[in-house]
């Protein structure tokens, strides 16, 4: 069995694109950089699909195949787009069951990933000024990240979970925690 995408516009169906792998529904989002939509599959995978790519076989009996694919392992349940200041770059973030993963937009390749030791509710991601609260420390060298060769994510995010905490880390490093009544499954700032 395969998802299917549809696309609309106003009311009228504008095509509908075949997904193989595609079991069940998850966490997707659209690259307005590269004009992809990027998504998980049941596979543990995640795969980025331009939308020409998509246009182009709407309809036809062809193979649809992903521009990128990553395996990471684990089922994805949030996937958010960054655009990091610091490193000009976008970075595709994935909240999977233990694992927080920073993908390269373009190339699907893992650059930086943290292990959790508790399972993710929900996730929001805010920039941190160039240069600044960005996590020091004797070990690591800051100007490599200051010239797009970072080793961590260069942003700051709330993390929610479901043992009713919500965490705060500044880059890398967990800055504060607070115990809630209820698992939160969303946050904003």
């Amino acid at each position: 069995v395969d998802g299917m995408f549809s696309f609309f516009n106003q009311e009228q169906v504008q095509m509908t694109v075949e997904l193989p792998d595609f079991f069940l529904p998850g966490p997707l989002i659209y690259s307005q950089t590269t004009d992809s939509i990027i998504l998980s599959n049941t596979s543990f995978e995640i795969e980025a699909y331009r939308y020409s790519t998509l246009n182009a076989l709407a309809g036809k009996d062809k193979k649809l195949l992903p521009d990128w694919v990553c395996n990471i392992g684990e089922q994805a349940f949030h996937i958010v787009f960054h655009q990091n200041k610091n490193t000009w770059k976008n970075d595709v973030v994935v909240v999977g069951d233990q694992t927080v993963f920073i993908l390269n937009e373009t190339s699907g390749k893992i650059w930086y990933q943290k292990w959790l030791d508790f399972g993710p509710s929900c996730i929001k991601i805010y920039h941190n000024e160039k240069g600044s609260e960005i996590y020091t420390a004797d070990w690591r060298d800051t100007s490599s990240f200051l010239n797009g060769d970072a080793d961590s994510a260069g942003f700051s995010f709330i993390l929610g979970s479901f043992s009713n905490y919500l965490m705060i880390y500044k880059d890398v490093q967990l800055v504060w925690t607070a115990k809630t009544p209820e698992p939160p499954i969303f946050v904003d700032i």
